[in-house]
């Protein structure tokens, strides 16, 4: 029994329906004879193609258009990257120039703005096409060409650190072919393999510099959950991952122990972290860090007065992460041998103040702004608000106030580039931070994580009575 189908021909960016026709079931109609037919065609310059192959073909098709389209936008990242910092330079003196002078730094805060990725992923980007456009030439016509995804070419870059000049050539033929023919899944693998083979005289060297690039770093995750990724030296973190094993499998065998051997290498770990920051290092030669002293462990906890008296059910919050469910609050505040009251707005949940009679007085304006900022107010930084500098808004030599009402928290790379004037911030009655760049464009932070206000029925005008 025959389908009715339309007959379609593809037409610059999509299909055009020019008839319709009785084919088999499962079958369409497309255009055999060349790239694009002529829009008057007639139905005997068709032939049928199975419909699952015209919708795989379709998929291809948006890939490569997909890949154009973001080599333009690459292109257009360089193009602009040359005028703005050309543009700095020009008025502000060619001591603000340089891949890492001011110029740069604020180009990539304002890009950064412009296409919502973070400044190191934007900074990436810009240094990574210019290096591939500059070494690897090859590759990089593969990649303009639509022949290779950038996430492809990205892979062949970064597996082309260490490369000597003199083998970039060689190295670049490989990957540009590479990037091309081989599959995901092994495209790292294949191009590691390709420059081991190039580079077998120099490893003790890139291992060298590879260790050098070690590191710890936290990304916060749903469900109040929080992953550490620990970059290092195999030769320390592989049988580190086979003792926590053995702890965990032994202590799997203490009675009442219901854990699993997951749950167990996580909570050893963490017991042998947090004990071994508060105590310190001993004077052991095999000790990395011998001059390490112990410091305290300290979760900043904001949980919201009706919450914790059980008329509202808005979450509470942990510094540098956000969010977490009122049970473990109620359970770390229990635990917590003293507190921190912060007086919220009950309108707009905007935090006001905070209670300065704490148990152990601390210094009580800092943590103030730790509070009221978390994080350094630079909408591309992520850093904590407890590692950044207090900077004033209107500079202290301008008769600045060192007060909540011109501090902000941000780091020292923006405090640098605030300072210069390149760029400047203002502070809103709501903590919104406004920051305009030396070229008049302006990127907004809105306040961090504002607390939710109480419910409409506890804020009644006629109600005498004290929700808490």
């Amino acid at each position: 029994m025959s389908d009715p189908l339309a007959i379609l021909v593809r037409v610059f960016d999509g299909w055009r329906e020019v008839g319709r026709a009785e084919v088999a079931p499962g079958v369409v109609l497309t255009w055999s004879g060349g790239i694009e037919p002529p829009l008057e065609a007639e139905c005997e310059w068709f032939e049928p193609v199975d419909r699952v192959q015209a919708a795989f073909d379709r998929v291809k098709r948006m890939e490569i258009r997909q890949r154009l389209a973001e080599a333009a936008k690459i292109e257009a990242l360089l193009d602009a990257y040359e005028v703005a910092v050309a543009d700095v330079v020009d008025r502000y003196g060619r001591s603000t120039g340089g891949r890492c002078g001011p110029a740069a730094r604020s180009f990539l805060k304002q890009v950064a703005a412009e296409l919502t990725m973070t400044e190191g992923a934007a900074g990436h980007l810009l240094d990574a096409a210019s290096d591939l456009r500059e070494s690897m030439p090859a590759t990089w016509a593969a990649f303009l060409e639509g022949r290779a995804p950038w996430r492809s070419v990205d892979i062949a870059l970064a597996q082309s650190q260490g490369v000597p000049e003199d083998r970039m050539c060689e190295y670049d033929d490989l990957a540009a072919q590479a990037v091309e023919r081989t599959h995901a899944a092994r495209l790292k693998d294949r191009l590691r393999r390709a420059r081991e083979r190039l580079l077998a005289d120099t490893a003790t060297a890139r291992r060298n510099l590879a260790e050098a690039n070690r590191r710890v770093r936290l990304e916060p995750m749903a469900d109040g959950q929080a992953a550490i990724e620990v970059a290092g030296g195999a030769t320390d973190w592989v049988p580190v991952d086979h003792a926590l094993t053995a702890a965990a499998v032994a202590a799997k065998g203490a009675p009442g122990e219901t854990r699993s051997i997951g749950q167990l290498r996580h909570d050893i770990l963490l017991d042998i972290v947090i004990e071994g920051l508060k105590t310190g290092a001993l004077p052991d030669p095999a000790t990395k860090v011998v001059q390490r002293k112990g410091v305290a462990v300290e979760l900043l906890l904001t949980v919201p007065v009706l919450s914790l008296l059980g008329k509202d059910t808005a979450l509470a919050s942990i510094e540098g992460y956000g969010p977490i469910d009122l049970e473990k609050a109620r359970e770390l505040a229990a635990e917590a041998p003293s507190f921190v009251r912060v007086l919220t707005h009950p309108l707009t949940g905007a935090r006001l103040t905070m209670d300065r009679t704490t148990y152990r007085p601390p210094a009580d304006l800092k943590r103030w702004l730790r509070i009221r900022d978390q994080e350094c107010r630079d909408p591309g930084c992520r850093r904590p608000a407890r590692h950044t500098d207090r900077d004033h808004i209107t500079e202290w030599q301008h008769d600045g106030t060192t007060d909540a009402v011109n501090l902000v928290s941000i780091c020292r790379a923006m405090h640098l580039l605030k300072s210069l004037g390149l760029w400047q911030e203002t502070l809103h009655p709501d903590d919104t931070v406004t920051w305009t760049s030396p070229w008049g464009r302006t990127i907004t932070d809105p306040p961090p994580d504002p607390a939710s206000p109480a419910p409409k029925h506890l804020l009644e005008p006629d109600s005498d009575d004290c929700p808490f």
